[in-house]
């Protein structure tokens, strides 16, 4: 069981938008050579389900990848008007 909180603006967002939440981590490097493993939110579902978990969290299908699955993390909805977008608050992950 996934520990993903979904506060209420992104959950109506993402409602508008297919009603479906993909979590996944994507390598960000850094200026000086390093990289780390970032958590992402996307109003889609994965083009290939294995390796996630799906559940429904507050109603919304959510796809989330194992390694995830018990890192504490908010989904939120961040920017205005068509610039919106989802973001998520949580522990950076080393990259395997």
């Amino acid at each position: 069981m996934s520990r993903i909180r979904i506060t209420m603006t992104a959950q109506e967002w993402i409602r508008l938008h297919g009603g479906v939440l993909t979590v996944r981590i994507a390598g960000r490097h850094g200026c000086c050579g390093g990289k780390a493993g970032v958590p992402v939110a996307e109003a889609r579902t994965p083009d290939d389900p294995n390796g996630f978990e799906e559940e429904k969290i507050q109603n919304i299908r959510t796809y989330v990848t194992r390694g995830l699955i018990e890192v504490p993390m908010t989904v939120h909805l961040d920017g205005f008007g068509r610039w919106q977008r989802l973001s998520v608050e949580a522990p950076v992950q080393p990259l395997r």
